[in-house]
C-alpha cells in the first residue's frame, strides 16, 4: 500500500512540474533558484519543433528588464536551443544574477531549409520577442544577441544585416527591417577563431577579454 501511494506521489509531482513547463526543459537546474521559465513557446505561428524559445527570467525583478537572445551553436545542422547551456551555465547563471533575461531560440537546420532559413528564424524570433515584451517585462531598448560557434555567426549576421537591408532575411510575411528593434551583439564565436568576447553594435565596435556579463553592462 505505502509503495503504491509512494508511486501516485512520485506521479503526481511529475504532473505537477509538466503543468509548468520544468520537466520538459533539462537545464533549468542550472539556472539560479527561483529562476522564471516560459517554455517551449512558438514563435513564428506554426508547430514546427525548431519554431520555439525558452524564456528566463529572474526571480523578484522589478521594472523592466534588458534581454539577451542566445542563438546555439552546431555547425548549422545540429543542436538546439539547451546545448550550450550545458557547459555555459556559469555564464547563463552569471547573467540572470546580474538581473538579464535569457531568450535561448531554436532555429531550422541548414538539411531541413536552405540557407537564408536560418537568419529568417532568428529574425523572427527577435521580432517574436521584441512585440511581445510587455507581456514578459523586457524593456525594448535594451535587446542584445548572443551566439556560439555557428550561433555566433548568425547573431553577427543578424546584427549587421540591418545594414544592406536584406528582406530576404526575414520572413516572407514579417515586414522589412524595422530600426526599432535592432538589437546589440554578444558573440561567443569559434567559427571566427576568436578568444574574446566580440561586441557589435551599429556604431561602435568593441573588443573585450572579460566576463559576459561585464560586456553586456558596457554595451547595455
Amino acid at each position: 500500500m505505502k509503495i503504491v501511494q509512494l508511486y501516485f506521489l512520485v506521479w503526481a509531482l511529475q504532473v505537477s512540474q509538466t503543468s509548468l513547463g520544468q520537466t520538459s526543459n533539462p537545464v533549468i537546474s542550472l539556472f539560479p533558484e527561483g529562476t522564471i521559465l516560459h517554455g517551449n513557446i512558438a514563435y513564428n505561428n506554426d508547430t514546427l519543433a525548431k519554431h520555439l524559445l525558452d524564456i528566463y527570467v529572474p526571480s523578484n525583478v522589478k521594472g523592466t528588464i534588458p534581454l539577451i537572445v542566445f542563438i546555439h551553436g552546431g555547425g548549422w545542422i545540429g543542436n538546439d536551443k539547451y546545448a550550450d547551456i550545458g557547459y555555459m551555465k556559469k555564464t547563463v547563471a552569471e547573467i540572470l544574477h546580474q538581473g538579464y533575461a535569457l531568450a535561448s531560440i531554436d532555429y531550422r537546420f541548414a538539411t531541413q531549409a536552405i540557407f537564408p532559413a536560418q537568419i529568417q528564424d532568428c529574425n523572427r524570433a527577435v521580432s517574436f520577442l521584441y512585440d511581445n515584451a510587455e507581456k514578459y517585462g523586457f524593456d525594448k531598448e535594451r535587446f542584445a544577441l548572443m551566439g556560439f560557434s555557428a550561433g555566433g555567426h548568425l547573431a553577427s549576421l543578424q546584427g549587421l544585416s540591418d545594414n544592406n537591408q536584406i528582406d530576404d532575411f526575414c520572413h516572407p510575411d514579417e515586414p522589412p527591417f524595422r530600426a526599432d528593434k535592432n538589437p546589440a551583439n554578444l558573440l561567443i564565436c569559434r567559427v571566427f577563431h576568436f578568444s574574446c568576447i566580440h561586441m557589435i553594435s551599429f556604431k561602435t565596435t568593441f573588443l573585450v577579454c572579460n566576463s559576459v556579463c561585464k560586456a553586456v553592462r558596457i554595451l547595455l
